[in-house]
């Protein structure tokens, strides 16, 4: 697991494979963990991205509402640590 700050909270991300990226982002209530069955297929020919959005999995909570604009900058930081 890796991991970023956003707002000085940990946003938790693992990264598997090699290639072009493929980013793996869950739906609510869910983390990363529901794409596990899923990445092995890709690995071989692609980086895999899963990213635990806040407040699910490892990372950590940013506010008591998280607006998809939030969302989406979270995911952007993770592609810029890539």
């Amino acid at each position: 697991m890796k991991s970023v700050l956003f707002q000085n909270q940990q946003i938790a991300y693992e990264v598997e494979g090699s290639g072009p990226a493929l980013i793996f982002i869950h739906g609510f209530p869910m983390d990363r963990r529901v794409w596990q069955n899923f990445i092995p297929a890709f690995i071989r020919d692609f980086t895999t991205i899963s990213i635990d959005l806040p407040g699910f999995g490892q990372s950590e909570q940013l506010a008591d509402e998280h607006p998809m604009w939030l969302m989406s900058k979270i995911v952007e930081m993770v592609l810029e640590a890539e």
